[in-house]
């Protein structure tokens, strides 16, 4: 699946310059891009927009003078970012596509375009009134880029021309879900492709709603196995699967609901893992499930580096002489230019530390008295797992249906019996925001966080 992902507000930009009036306008998209095993994801950062006296219509290419052609080369090179031209037919409302003029002007720039910019990939889009059509090239061959994620506070999709998407809804299975929030909705709920880090307490109630929703690409990243105490809380477990990766309750559960037609990618493997990593560059959304900072860090850079929508959840019970002092909970919800986790301070740079040491220096600092038990076992819950994952799903189900607006941040108390929104803002000094967010490849995570032996 090749995409292009960019922010509403950039794709307003563009689209009012593209469809000013009923002549053709150009434009040039600048994206870092992130590579998976399906294809390539362009990750719109800026656009340039073309004025109409530098550009002709007849000649897509060819006219626009030297000064400007080299401007915009020039442009992405500096900022070490491919290119993407996008260019208006407003004459057309449905199924547009290149014109034999285009095609023929690509013949000769596209290979200019790929050596100027060292072998970085080059696309081309056209931009109708109702539609949209696009490739790319990374050589000679032509690829179709198959659709384009506009992210906002809703998310939207346009499927590209050459790309259309049949539809193989179950409508009377979701007649319930269609008749609420809509028939375009429930189709792009059942296009997603989401993951879960975490199939324990949380995850597995995340797992199990998602299911019932209408998703049916999962990817699951889990190594633990089930062990007695998880029988209380692990959705779809029994005694029977003691012993068992907790990724064979999720599998089990995921074809009861969605039937053998659903797709189940499983990462048995720690989060730092390539190829735990790699497998997120390629999902739709995120639902981060664990139970330590390390992992949130790694899940908030994940998402803002390579703009995948992630849904972070937590939960927590606090035991002081035997008696609960404390029961709750929050979700926090990160994606293009909202606040990340490290802006409002929910990642805790000590635990952190922690669990990126080897077993011999946790081990060594514990019994210096120098950390605090960040990995012993806490009090759990199935009924508190429950509420926060049911209030994470409703924000996933909000996002792409685009009923409500999602809520950035909700803190559920449980003495009180409250779930509470609480306003948050974007750090201007933040590391993550500031310096990582569209970088995709570029930001190299793996790299940064692989476990060294």
């Amino acid at each position: 699946m090749n995409k292009v992902v960019v922010t509403r507000g950039i794709w307003e930009k563009t689209r009012n310059h593209l469809l000013q009036d009923y002549n053709e306008h150009l434009a040039f998209l600048l994206a870092n891009t992130t590579k998976t095993d399906n294809g390539i994801n362009f990750l719109v950062k800026d656009v340039i927009l073309i004025p109409d006296q530098e550009f002709s219509p007849q000649k897509l290419h060819m006219e626009l003078s030297l000064d400007q052609i080299l401007s915009v080369i020039n442009t992405a090179k500096k900022k070490k970012m491919s290119l993407i031209e996008i260019h208006s037919h407003p004459f057309t409302t449905y199924q547009t596509s290149f014109s034999f003029t285009d095609l023929d002007g690509f013949k000769e720039f596209v290979p200019y375009v790929l050596d100027s910019l060292s072998g970085k990939p080059y696309g081309a889009l056209v931009l109708g009134q109702k539609s949209i059509d696009g490739m790319y090239w990374e050589s000679k061959i032509a690829k179709s880029i198959n659709k384009i994620e506009i992210v906002d506070e809703n998310l939207a999709i346009l499927f590209t021309t050459s790309n259309q998407k049949i539809s193989k809804l179950d409508s009377e299975r979701f007649d319930r879900q269609i008749l609420a929030f809509g028939k375009p909705g429930q189709e792009k709920i059942n296009d997603m492709k989401v993951a879960v880090v975490g199939a324990g307490g949380l995850g597995s109630h995340v797992i199990q709603q998602l299911s019932y929703l209408g998703v049916k690409d999962f990817t699951i990243i889990e190594f633990d196995i089930v062990s007695k105490n998880n029988t209380n809380r692990l959705i779809g477990a029994t005694k029977d699967d003691i012993g068992k990766p907790k990724t064979d309750v999720s599998i089990r559960m995921i074809k009861s609901i969605c039937g053998e037609g659903a797709k189940i990618r499983i990462i048995g493997k720690n989060l730092r893992d390539n190829e735990a990593i790699n497998a997120l560059k390629e999902v739709d959304f995120i639902f981060g499930c664990v139970d330590n900072d390390a992992a949130r860090k790694i899940l908030n850079e994940i998402s803002k580096a390579h703009m995948i929508p992630f849904l972070d959840s937590a939960v927590g019970i606090n035991v002081e002489h035997e008696k609960v002092t404390e029961i709750g909970g929050r979700i926090v919800f990160v994606r293009p230019g909202t606040p990340c986790l490290e802006c409002i301070n929910e990642i805790d740079p000590h635990e952190v530390n922690y669990f990126f040491q080897t077993e011999e220096e946790r081990k060594h600092n514990r019994n210096h008295g120098y950390v605090q038990n960040y990995d012993l076992p806490s009090p759990s819950v199935v009924f508190l797992n429950g509420l926060i994952a049911s209030a994470a799903v409703s924000e996933f189900f909000a996002y792409v249906t685009g009923f409500r607006a999602p809520k950035s941040y909700l803190s559920y108390d449980g003495f009180e019996q409250k779930l509470v929104e609480r306003k948050i803002r974007s750090d201007e000094e933040c590391f993550v925001c500031s310096s990582i967010e569209g970088d995709g490849d570029k930001a190299d995570i793996g790299e940064r966080y692989a476990i060294k032996n």
